[in-house]
């Protein structure tokens, strides 16, 4: 009786090893999806960059644009009158 609780015992503590590593694959396999999502997006041709920064790497303000907009605006219509 002692040698197939032992038996028994062996087997769980294998088993419980097995899913053991199949629990950490299976994380390391999802982390690596993630990885490589983030990868294709942050290599597509939509890149924030062109958002964000311009030719310069400088910070792209929207408050300047809209500073600038409204001055050419105004520019715009001082030359029609």
């Amino acid at each position: 009786m002692k040698a197939f609780t032992g038996f028994a015992i062996g087997i769980l503590a294998v088993l419980g090893a097995v899913a053991a590593v199949f629990i950490y694959l299976k994380k390391k396999t999802e982390k690596e999806i993630e990885y490589d999502q983030f990868d294709e997006i942050m290599d597509s041709d939509a890149d924030f960059d062109d958002d964000f920064f311009d030719d310069d790497d400088e910070v792209i303000d929207a408050a300047d644009i809209a500073v600038e907009a409204e001055n050419a605006e105004n520019k715009e219509a001082e030359t029609q009158e």
